[in-house]
C-alpha cells in the first residue's frame, strides 16, 4: 500500500513538474510554462525593477575608443564617443538594454513570425496569426527585405553603421542572461535572437508597411462601377479649398507628358460579398487612415526673439512601449538629440548645435493591383503583352508554435506577388505592385547625415537619399533659414494610374519610371515667413506629375496655416498652446449649414436642448464638454443616411466610401441633390433636411446607450463628455492585457491639430528655438524609456503627455557637463 501510495506520488509529481515546465496550448491560445513564469529566481519577479533603472559599466568588444553615457532624471542617455561607429555600437547596445522585446516582435510581424510566439491562435476579426504570416510572406516583404541589405552591403560607409549597430545591440543580448529575459520573452516562452542586418531592414519595413501602404484600387474601381458618370462628381481628387503642403502659385517647372493610363478592371459589375468578409482581410491590414502628423517651421520674422522654431508630432498607432525612445548622440563632428526608433541607428527626428528637422506622412499612394490573364488552371501562367510568362515561385516556411512548420508557396509576377489566392477576396488573383519592394526602405546613411547636418545645402543633399515611406522634412536652422521637402523616391505616373484596378496583361500599365528628385516639391523662406505640412496635398494641380490618394487631410493643414497667418511675436509657449489645440474646422464648416437645414418644430424638447447646447459650442473637443458627442453621432447618422447607396449595401466595405469634406460640400451647395434621395423609399423624394431630421433622431437614440457605455468604463465619473467617450488608450504592442494605459481623459479628436483619438495620434511632440548660442527644446511621448513594464520608466510621461505638458530638454556639449538633473553613467570600455 505504501509503494502504491509512493508511486502515486512520484507520477503526480512528475506530471505537475511536466506541466508546470511546458507550454500549453488551451483553446487555439498557447500559455507559457507556468513554473519557470512564476519562479521567483527566473521567472516575473525578476522583472519587478527594470534592469537599466542602475545601468553596469560594460567591456565591449568591437568598439575602437572608450564611450561614456550620462543618464539624466528622465533616463535618456546621453551618448559620448569619438567616433560614430562606436557612438551608434553604444546606441544598439541600449535600444536591446531598454527595448529588446518591442524590436523583436516589431521584425517578427514584418517577417510574417507571429505563429512561431504566439501559436495558432484568432488576433484579428476573422484572421489567425498563420493567415496575417501568410499575407506578409505574399506581400514580398521578406524579399524586399533581404535586397535593401543587399544595397546596404554595396556601400562601405553604410554598411560600417550597419555592422556597428548590430554588433552594439548583440553584445547585450549576449550577456543577458535566461533569468533577465524581457517580461514578454518569459510569457510567451521564447528566446531573443541575434540582431542582423536583416531584422533592420525588417522593421524599416514595418514603417513603410504603417506609413505608405494606403492604396483603394478595388474600392474606388467598384464605386466607378456603381456611380457611372456621377464617380467624378462624388468622389474629385483635388479639395479646391485645399491649402496643399507647397504653397499654391509654386513654379514647379514642366515635365514631359505621360499618356493616361491604359484601362482598369471590374468597371462593368461590383464584387459580390462572399463568404469572408473583406474588412477583415483588406481593411484591417490597411494603414490606420488617420496616419499623418502635423509639423510647421516659424521663421525670424515672425517669433519674439527672431529665432527660428520648429514644431513637430508625428501621428501614429499609440502602443506600449513607445515606438520613439529619446536619445542623444554626441561625437567630434555631430552632437544630435532627438528621438530613435529602437532597432535602427541614428536620431530619426531631433535637432544638433546648427539645425532642427522633423516629418509628416505624404501619403502619397504608391501601392497598386493588377488584374490578370491566367493561362491555366493552377494560376502559373499568365498573359504579358500577348506572351505566355511564367510566375517564380518561392516557398516560405512558416514555424508554428506548438505545431511545427507550414509551408505556403508564393507566386510572383512581372508586377510583384500574388498576396490573395482565394476567390471570394475581391483581390483574388492580382498581383501587387509596391514601391517599397522595389527600393530600399531605410536611408541609414540619409539620417547619419541629418544628424551631421549644418545648413540648408547639408539637409537637401541628405535627403536625396532617402526614398520610403515618403516624408515632408521640415526643417530649420540657426542662421535663419526654413523649408520644406518631400523626401522620398515617387512613381512617375500617367493621369488617373494606380487610382483603379489596372489590366496586368499589358506592360503600358507600368509606372513610368520615378520622378527625379530635382523635382521633388520643396520650398525655402517663403515670404508668408513660416513652412507647415500637415499630410494634406503635396502640391496644387500646376504640378507637372500625376500623384494620388483617397486620405489626403482637408482640415488640419488649413487649420494650422489660418493660425500662423494670424500669429506675430511667436514663442515657445503659444506653439505649445497650438500643438494642443482641440479645435475642429470640419465642425465649423458643417454644423451651421446642419442646424440652420434642422426642422426645429419636429423635435421634443429633450431634443431642443440638445440644439440649444450644439449652437453654444464653439467647435472644440475639450475633454470635459458634451457637444462634440453630439455632433460626432449626429453627423455620422447623417453620412449614414446620405450615402445609403453604399452603406445599405451587404458589401458596402468592397466600395469607396466618400470623404467628409465632400459629403459637407454638397451639403453646403444643394440641400435638394438628388444623393439626399433615399433609394428605399420610392414614393417620396427626400432632400437633407429630412436626412438632418432623421438623423438627428438616430443620434438621440444612440445617447442612452453611449452613457451605459461609458458608465461601464467609468463608474464614478460617468459623466457624458468627450474624454469619456473618446476613452483614449495605449495598448501593449503584443496586446497583452495589464501591460498598457486604458481611460486616459483628454480632449482632441482626429481632425483637430491635437489628434489623439481612441489609440492614435501625437507619438512625439518636439518644439525646438534655434538659438545663437544653444538650440532650447521642450518634448514629450506618450509612454517612457523602459520597455520593462515593472520599472518606473515605462509609461513615466504618459500623464504629462495626456494633459499637454512637456519636458525640457537636456542637450549636453560635454560629457562632464555639470547640470543639477543628471544622475547615473554608464562607461563602455574597449577591450585591450
Amino acid at each position: 500500500m505504501k509503494l502504491t501510495k509512493f508511486l502515486l506520488s512520484l507520477i503526480a509529481t512528475i506530471g505537475l513538474t511536466w506541466f508546470l515546465n511546458t507550454s500549453q496550448n488551451v483553446k487555439g491560445a498557447p500559455i507559457p510554462a507556468l513554473g519557470s513564469l512564476f519562479s521567483p529566481f527566473q521567472g516575473y519577479w525578476r522583472n519587478g525593477k527594470s534592469l537599466t533603472d542602475k545601468p553596469s559599466d560594460e567591456m565591449a568588444q568591437g568598439i575602437k575608443n572608450n564611450v561614456k553615457v550620462v543618464y539624466d532624471d528622465r533616463q535618456v542617455p546621453h551618448i559620448f564617443a569619438e567616433n560614430v561607429e562606436d557612438a551608434l555600437f553604444v546606441q544598439g547596445f541600449l535600444h536591446a538594454q531598454n527595448r529588446l522585446w518591442e524590436m523583436d516582435f516589431i521584425t517578427r510581424a514584418a517577417g510574417g513570425r507571429l505563429s512561431e510566439v504566439l501559436g495558432d491562435r484568432p488576433i484579428r476579426l476573422g484572421l489567425s496569426t498563420i493567415d496575417v504570416d501568410k499575407i506578409q510572406r505574399r506581400r514580398g516583404l521578406i524579399p524586399g527585405a533581404e535586397k535593401t541589405v543587399k544595397e546596404w552591403q554595396a556601400d562601405p560607409e553604410t554598411w560600417a553603421l550597419v555592422t556597428a549597430y548590430c554588433m552594439g545591440a548583440n553584445a547585450y543580448i549576449a550577456k543577458l542572461d535566461p533569468r533577465d529575459y524581457p517580461l514578454e520573452y518569459k510569457i510567451f516562452g521564447v528566446k531573443p535572437e541575434q540582431w542582423t542586418p536583416l531584422h533592420m531592414s525588417l522593421l524599416a519595413t514595418y514603417m513603410a508597411l504603417d506609413l505608405a501602404l494606403g492604396e483603394s484600387d478595388v474600392q474606388a474601381t467598384n464605386a466607378k462601377a456603381l456611380f457611372g458618370n456621377d464617380f467624378d462628381f462624388i468622389y474629385p481628387e483635388y479639395f479646391p479649398e485645399q491649402q496643399p503642403v507647397v504653397p499654391v502659385g509654386t513654379n514647379f517647372g514642366t515635365a514631359p507628358a505621360e499618356k493616361d493610363a491604359t484601362s482598369t478592371i471590374m468597371s462593368d459589375k461590383i464584387t459580390p460579398l462572399s463568404m469572408i468578409d473583406f474588412p477583415s482581410i483588406h481593411e484591417d491590414l490597411q494603414p490606420d487612415a488617420s496616419n499623418g502628423s502635423n509639423n510647421w517651421v516659424v521663421g525670424p520674422s515672425k517669433t519674439k526673439n527672431k529665432n527660428p522654431i520648429l514644431c513637430g508630432d508625428p501621428h501614429l498607432s499609440l502602443k506600449m512601449p513607445s515606438i520613439w525612445y529619446e536619445i542623444q548622440i554626441s561625437t567630434p563632428d555631430m552632437n544630435v538629440y532627438g528621438v530613435s526608433l529602437p532597432g535602427l541607428p541614428a536620431v530619426i527626428i531631433g535637432f544638433n548645435d546648427n539645425i532642427a528637422w522633423t516629418q509628416t506622412n505624404v501619403g502619397q499612394d504608391v501601392a497598386d493591383w493588377y488584374s490578370m490573364k491566367w493561362l491555366n488552371p493552377n494560376r502559373t501562367e499568365y498573359q504579358y503583352d500577348g506572351t505566355t510568362r511564367k510566375v517564380d515561385l518561392r516557398v516560405e516556411d512558416i514555424l508554428v508554435k506548438g505545431v511545427g512548420i507550414i509551408k505556403d508557396t508564393v507566386k510572383y509576377t512581372v508586377w510583384g506577388p500574388v498576396v490573395f489566392d482565394n476567390d471570394t477576396m475581391p483581390n483574388a488573383n492580382m498581383a501587387f505592385h509596391w514601391l517599397a519592394n522595389d527600393v530600399s526602405k531605410s536611408s541609414i546613411k540619409t539620417f547619419v547625415q541629418l544628424n551631421k547636418a549644418k545648413n540648408y545645402d547639408e539637409y537637401a543633399k541628405a535627403l536625396e537619399g532617402f526614398n520610403v515611406p515618403a516624408q515632408n522634412f521640415a526643417f530649420a536652422c540657426k542662421n535663419g533659414d526654413i523649408a520644406l521637402h518631400l523626401g522620398g523616391t515617387f512613381p512617375k505616373k500617367a493621369k488617373g494610374q494606380g487610382r483603379f484596378v489596372q489590366d496586368g496583361s499589358n506592360s503600358a500599365n507600368a509606372w513610368k519610371g520615378f520622378i527625379p528628385k530635382s523635382m521633388n516639391p520643396h520650398y525655402k523662406n517663403p515670404a508668408r515667413g513660416f513652412v507647415s505640412s500637415a499630410n494634406q496635398h503635396s502640391t496644387d494641380p500646376s504640378y507637372p506629375y500625376y500623384f494620388n490618394s483617397e486620405n489626403f487631410d482637408t482640415y488640419r493643414g488649413r487649420i494650422v496655416n489660418q493660425k500662423l497667418s494670424k500669429m506675430d511675436t511667436i514663442t515657445i509657449e503659444a506653439m505649445k498652446k497650438m500643438q494642443n489645440d482641440n479645435f475642429s474646422l470640419m465642425a465649423q464648416e458643417a454644423l451651421p449649414i446642419m442646424l440652420n437645414l434642422l426642422d426645429t418644430a419636429a423635435l421634443s424638447t429633450d431634443m431642443k436642448q440638445i440644439v440649444s447646447e450644439l449652437s453654444k459650442w464653439d467647435y472644440y473637443y475639450e475633454a470635459n464638454k458634451s457637444a462634440p458627442i453630439y455632433f460626432e453621432e449626429w453627423f455620422k447618422f447623417f453620412y449614414d443616411e446620405v450615402w445609403d447607396e453604399i452603406l445599405s449595401r451587404t458589401d458596402k466595405s468592397r466600395i469607396l466610401k466618400p470623404t467628409t469634406w465632400r459629403t459637407i460640400a454638397i451639403l453646403r451647395g444643394d440641400a435638394n441633390n438628388k444623393f439626399f434621395d433615399k433609394i428605399a423609399s420610392s414614393d417620396k423624394k427626400e432632400t437633407a433636411k429630412d436626412l438632418l431630421i432623421t438623423s438627428f433622431k438616430s443620434m438621440m437614440a444612440e445617447i442612452p446607450k453611449i452613457q451605459a457605455e461609458i458608465s461601464k468604463n467609468y463608474p464614478k465619473t460617468p459623466q457624458l463628455i468627450w474624454a469619456n467617450y473618446k476613452d483614449t488608450e495605449i495598448p501593449h504592442i503584443s496586446n497583452m492585457p495589464g501591460l498598457g494605459r486604458s481611460h486616459i481623459a483628454n480632449g482632441g479628436y482626429g481632425k483637430a491639430i491635437n489628434a489623439i483619438k481612441k489609440n492614435h495620434g501625437p507619438s512625439w511632440r518636439m518644439i525646438v528655438e534655434m538659438t545663437p548660442e544653444r538650440p532650447r527644446a521642450f518634448v514629450v511621448y506618450p509612454g517612457g524609456q523602459s520597455g520593462n513594464p515593472g520599472s518606473k520608466y515605462y509609461d513615466q510621461f504618459v500623464d504629462s503627455w495626456s494633459k499637454g505638458n512637456y519636458y525640457e530638454a537636456i542637450f549636453m556639449r560635454k560629457a562632464d557637463e555639470k547640470l543639477p538633473t543628471l544622475t547615473l553613467t554608464q562607461e563602455f570600455k574597449k577591450v585591450q
